[in-house]
Formats: structure tokens, sequence, C-alpha cells
């Protein structure tokens, strides 16, 4: 018991020294001193709920003057001194949240298929799911009937789109850009 009470004061020195370090951090600190419960019940029990970087702290890293973080998104686990560490998770959370937003870019990007006719349309709808980008003449009633017919609605015009001349997958009038569609799951 004199050891769980000693571990518990040197982690609160270090919690404490951590919010010394720089008072605007980008992150917000959650002690965890239930000793009840296994280290991986409480991992998980984090990880569930999103937490994007665990700090362990054991009595043999107090020692040293280290702590271990853990990324999410990665997995990868890093031995870090406790001087600066603020910092360091401050730029460990940027690169995080880069990382996490490249990924789902390029997953976005990966699942949109161009359709140019309506049977291709149909079958990448049914087949492969995902985006479809397809030329759209832009009245409503068009919509409505791509919708009535395929279940797929307009998820949204890119920003970014480029201007590229066609024609409307259903009833063939002329087009300036692509619209992407989808179905709702």
């Amino acid at each position: 018991m004199a050891i769980l009470k000693k571990f518990l004061i040197l982690f609160f020195l270090v919690y404490y020294r951590m919010k010394l370090q720089d008072q605007n951090l980008l992150f917000k600190i959650y002690p965890n001193p239930a000793v009840d419960y296994f280290t991986i019940t409480t991992n998980s029990e984090y990880e569930m709920k999103g937490v994007p970087v665990r700090v362990a702290i054991g009595a043999r890293d107090l020692e040293k003057n280290v702590v271990e973080v853990a990324r999410r998104d990665t997995k990868e686990k890093k031995t870090v001194g406790l001087d600066g560490i603020a910092q360091y998770i401050d730029g460990l959370l940027i690169e995080i949240q880069h990382n996490m937003f490249n990924k789902a870019k390029e997953y976005r990007d990966t699942h949109i298929t161009n359709a140019d006719t309506w049977e291709e349309f149909e079958k990448l709808l049914d087949e492969k799911g995902g985006f479809v980008a397809a030329h759209w003449d832009g009245t409503v009633e068009t919509e409505a009937d791509i919708k009535d017919k395929t279940k797929a609605t307009i998820r949204c015009i890119p920003l970014n789109n480029k201007m590229e001349d066609g024609k409307c997958i259903l009833t063939g009038k002329p087009s300036k850009q692509r619209v992407l569609f989808a179905r709702a799951y």
C-alpha cells in the first residue's frame, strides 16, 4: 500500500509539472489513478473514447525522468523525457490530426468513380458503391428522377470541381461539370 501511495504522489507531481510547463496547452490531461483495473482494461477504455495520445507513467519511468507516449493512430509507442513533454504532446496532436485528415481524404478520393452513361452509373451504384461523379443538367426534375430510379441523391458539387463539358447521364442535356451522387445506407 505504501508503494501505491508513493506512486500516486509521484503521478500527481508529474501531472502538475506538465500543467505548469505550458498554461496554453492544446490538450487536456485526465489523470487516471484507478488502480483496481488492469492496465489493459483502462487502456482500451480510453481507446474506445477516442483519446488520441496515452501517457503511461511507471515507477521505473519516474526514476529515469521519462514517460511512455502511445499514439492511437499508428499504435506507436515512444519513451520521452519529462522536460518539454507538454510541447512534445502539442506537436504530436497536430501531427496526428494531419495524418488522420490525409488518410480520410485519400480514402474519399479513391472511392470516387466517374460515370459517363446511365448504364455505367447504375452499375457503379449497384456493384461498387461509394461516390459516383456524373454530369447533371442542373434541374430539380432530373435530380428527382435520378433519385426515384436509383435511390441515389446528389451529395455535393465539389468546390474545386474542374469545369468540363458533357451530357447529363439521364436526359442527355448539356452539362458544365460533374456532381457527386451516392446512396444513403
